[in-house]
């Protein structure tokens, strides 16, 4: 308190030219105590501003606000982190779909082959002509079966009908 009465008044006495004072003093007047002054004075102003019971209720407003702020960009956040994550997904049950299909199409496409080749040795081995039966499989590209009631040499010297025993 000492302090800034003595600067005070060394800095009103220079202001008002009252005294006729020391050159030392003169510049200490002029050049250290009414800048401090004037610093402490505005620093005053601005912690009396802050500190009023308004001001504290309304820095605590601006909290509050800013609190619900980011709570609201957080959520936001979120929202636009699932719906990304919903697109990944879906991209994927996509894939997991055409894959499916893909595989569906394949098996309906070798079912249909399968039943081809079905069809193609059950006509060649109902064919009675061996020669024509031979020329057709290999044809086709299949070994030729034996005809059901056809015997070879072997099976009619044993009695049994293409290497089979059919007795029952």
């Amino acid at each position: 308190m000492a302090f800034s009465i003595v600067h005070g008044t060394f800095s009103i006495f220079d202001l008002i030219g009252a005294a006729d004072i020391s050159a030392a003093v003169h510049y200490y007047s002029r050049v250290i105590a009414f800048p401090l002054l004037s610093g402490l004075l505005g620093l005053t102003v601005i912690a009396l501003t802050m500190t009023h019971p308004k001001n504290i209720v309304r820095l605590k407003q601006a909290l509050a606000h800013m609190r619900i702020v980011i709570g609201r960009a957080e959520a936001a956040s979120e929202l636009q982190l699932m719906r990304a994550q919903s697109a990944v997904d879906e991209a994927r049950l996509d894939q997991f779909k055409e894959r499916s299909r893909r595989e569906a199409e394949y098996l309906v496409e070798l079912q249909k082959y399968i039943s081809q080749e079905e069809q193609k040795r059950a006509m060649v081995s109902s064919i009675s002509n061996r020669d024509l039966r031979e020329a057709l499989a290999r044809e086709l590209g299949i070994e030729a079966p034996e005809f059901p009631g056809e015997l070879d040499a072997t099976s009619r010297e044993t009695g049994r009908l293409s290497g089979k025993d059919h007795r029952r």
